[in-house]
């Protein structure tokens, strides 16, 4: 993939993407994995956007979008098949975009999401509103019966909540404020046991709930 990009596109121009896999496990699996030699053949690189190296090194790009993504087609044009373009989808309304989001949600269950793009916007290199990430959530109850500390920012305090769901599947929960997080890591002993209701992506091949997110804890089961 990387001498496929430098044969088309060259040292002075970014391509935005991630590598992707027939599944998120087997993404992760490949990509993390320390092993000189791994099943590749799963693998493709699915490419979101286009800039110049220099605009990625001073932070600010111009084009807008619709001049990006016929930059990018014009370069990837003749990619082999490692090499994805990720589809598009031009929709005027809601009802529109409703209707793609729930097919790739019927057709591509390994994505976890959609984004929506201004076609008129440039690349912005912060949080912002030309860009918005759509996901399905689903909600459940899960039981505490560890806590973890945290790293960096959460050195010295809470990291995650270590749970287990209604299947004895373990998960780790994140997305607790930070004061939440230090009254927990002062009284651990008091959360063993206690229910919380948590929100995530979906249920990896092991069962197990992805990205699980703290929402509420859950007194009326208690």
């Amino acid at each position: 993939i990387e001498r496929q990009l430098q044969r088309l596109v060259g040292n002075s121009i970014v391509i935005d993407g991630e590598l992707f896999g027939t599944s998120w496990e087997n993404t992760a699996s490949i990509v993390r994995s320390s092993k000189t030699i791994k099943p590749l053949d799963t693998v493709r690189f699915h490419a979101f956007d286009v800039m110049d190296c220099e605009e990625l090194q001073i932070g600010h790009c111009e084009d807008v979008q619709h001049k990006r993504y016929a930059y990018l087609d014009k370069l990837l044009k003749h990619a082999r098949s490692e090499i994805v373009i990720v589809p598009r989808h031009s929709v005027q309304s809601l009802e529109e975009a409703t209707q793609h989001f729930e097919q790739y949600q019927q057709n591509a269950v390994s994505y976890d999401g959609v984004m929506i793009k201004d076609l008129h916007a440039p690349y912005l290199f912060y949080r912002n509103k030309a860009w918005i990430k759509w996901k399905v959530y689903h909600e459940g109850d899960v039981t505490i019966v560890d806590v973890k500390e945290g790293q960096g920012k959460y050195k010295g305090t809470l990291g995650a909540l270590l749970c287990q769901d209604e299947h004895d599947q373990p998960i780790a929960v994140s997305g607790m404020s930070d004061a939440e997080r230090q009254r927990i890591w002062m009284h651990p002993t008091y959360c063993i046991g206690k229910i919380v209701q948590v929100k995530f992506q979906k249920r990896t091949q092991a069962g197990r709930m992805y990205s699980a997110q703290f929402m509420r804890w859950r007194e009326d089961r208690q």
